[in-house]
Parts: C-alpha cells; sequence; structure tokens
C-alpha cells in the first residue's frame, strides 16, 4: 500500500500469496519494490514530481486501484486471467492499458481531466467511461 500526498499516489494491490513491500518517500517522490514469493516478480513504482509509472507483471488474479489527483498516472497490467482495474483521476491525465487474453472489466471516471483507454483482447470486453467535464477517447483493439 503506498501512499503519497501533493503529486499524489495510491497504490493497492491485493494477491493470494505473500508479499513484501518496501515504500520509500522523499519530497513528494516514492519508490516502490514489491516482491511477491512463489512467483517472483517484481513491481517498482517511480513517482517523480508528479509523474507515475506502475507495472506489474503476475500471471494470477490481482486487482490494482490507482487513485490520482494533480498528476500523471500511467497504470500498465500484463497478465493472463481476470483483472479489474478502477482509475479516478482529478484534475489529472490517466491512460490505462490492459492488456488480457481473458474477461476484463475497465471503469473509468475522469473529472476535470483527459482520460484514453486502450483495451485490446481476444475475447469479449466492456469499457464503462464517465467523464465529467473532460475529454474521452476509448480506443478498443480486437485481434
Amino acid at each position: 500500500m503506498v501512499i503519497t500526498v501533493q503529486g499524489q499516489t495510491e497504490v493497492q494491490i491485493q494477491r493470494e500469496q505473500k508479499q513484501e513491500a518496501m515504500v520509500i518517500t522523499v519530497q513528494g517522490q516514492t519508490e516502490v519494490q514489491m516482491i511477491h514469493k512463489e512467483q517472483k516478480r517484481e513491481a517498482m513504482v517511480i513517482t517523480v514530481q508528479g509523474q507515475t509509472e506502475v507495472q506489474i507483471h503476475k500471471e494470477q488474479k490481482l486487482e490494482a486501484m490507482v487513485i490520482t489527483v494533480q498528476i500523471q498516472t500511467e497504470v500498465q497490467i500484463h497478465k493472463e486471467q481476470k483483472r479489474e482495474a478502477m482509475v479516478i483521476t482529478v484534475e489529472g491525465q490517466t491512460e490505462v492499458q490492459i492488456h488480457k487474453e481473458q474477461k476484463r472489466e475497465a471503469m473509468v471516471i475522469t473529472v476535470q481531466g483527459q482520460t484514453e483507454v486502450q483495451i485490446q483482447r481476444q475475447q469479449r470486453r466492456e469499457a464503462m467511461v464517465i467523464t465529467v467535464q473532460g475529454q474521452t477517447e476509448v480506443q478498443i483493439q480486437r485481434e
């Protein structure tokens, strides 16, 4: 669980196995290294002056909830099974890229911001985009 204030990122990752999280925050700069045992993966989150990139590589079920306030967040989730991603951006720009081979749901709510959702998959998908006072672009590509 990572909480950063002002240039502000909250990352919640829930798994079925044990994990270790080390969080270092220095003047709005956050580095999160999560090492998951039994599957051995690393997720590194680096926030520098309000810009956050989260890369999560996994083979099993995960949930990632990113709340970004007044920054730019890019969430990339690569997975082979079921996932849910909920991104709420307030006064910011959010790009969510979800690549999957199975069922997924993506709900993006953007308030006073610009949101781009790209969902690529081989099966059925559902995308719900709600934009308030903003510009929304939904790109869905199928194979």
